[in-house]
Formats: structure tokens, sequence, C-alpha cells
């Protein structure tokens, strides 16, 4: 595959993501993460891969260390508070807001700048999507427990 294939594809699962967002969805009582594993999995090849031709330097790491631990941790835990949630005959259901949007925007933007700052390209983007999406995930499953059982 060539440099575009991959940017189209990225492009497409960008906007999956903000389109799974923003639709209305039923809350699950279980929290699958099927998804999150193999995406954490395959990042973890791709970032083994990247660091067998290539060597971490001190930046690279601290690029690192921000987008997983201050985006994908810190944006995912705000980014769950911005999901409306709300009960109809027993079924809870969920669906992000604008706001949830531009936030995705800004930390997907952020987590790009910090890996070529770093100089790692997007060898960490799989992992960083797993953390971030489980982090939602569970806060948002918090949320629903706190709020209706």
């Amino acid at each position: 595959m060539n440099q575009y294939s991959y940017l189209i594809i990225g492009i497409l699962l960008i906007l999956l993501i903000f389109y799974n967002q923003i639709r209305v969805r039923q809350v699950r009582q279980d929290m699958k993460l099927t998804l999150p594993i193999i995406m954490f999995i395959l990042g973890v090849l791709n970032f083994k891969s990247y660091i067998s031709n290539n060597s971490l330097t001190t930046m690279a790491l601290l690029s690192i260390a921000i987008s997983f631990s201050v985006l994908a941790f810190g944006m995912a835990a705000i980014r769950a508070y911005t999901v409306k949630l709300w009960s109809d005959n027993n079924i809870i259901y969920r669906k992000g807001t604008w706001l949830t949007i531009v936030l995705w925007i800004i930390s997907i933007a952020l987590h790009i700048i910090l890996n070529e700052i770093g100089h790692i390209g997007q060898s960490t983007s799989l992992i960083y999507f797993a953390i971030t999406f489980t982090v939602q995930s569970f806060i948002v499953q918090n949320r629903v427990k706190r709020m209706f059982f």
C-alpha cells in the first residue's frame, strides 16, 4: 500500500469514529473490548516493527508519554462527560454531542502533532486509539451505573 492508501483508510476510520459518536446507540450492560484489544495488539506489533528499525530518542519517548497519558486518557475522560445519556422504556441510550466531536478532532490533531515532534510517524496510533476508546467507554459505563442503577 502506498501513503495515499493509508491516508484514505485513516480518514475513513476517523469519519466512522465521528459517525459512531454522534448516532444514538443503546448502552450495553457489558463493555465489549474486542475491537480495542485487537487494535492494541496490532498497535504493539506495529510499534515493535518501528522500534526494530529506528532508535527512540528522548523526544520520542516524551511525545509517546504525553500522547498516551494526557491525550488518550485525559481527553477520553473529558469526552466521556460530553456524551448525552438518557433512559427510554428502561433502555439506556447514548449520543455524543458537537463538543464530543470537537474534542475528538483536537485530540487526534494533537496526537499527530506529538508524533511528528517525536519523529515517530503514526507508529503509536493504534495503541492510542485502543486506550482512548477503552477509557471513554469505561467512564460512560460508570456514568450509566451512577445515573440509572
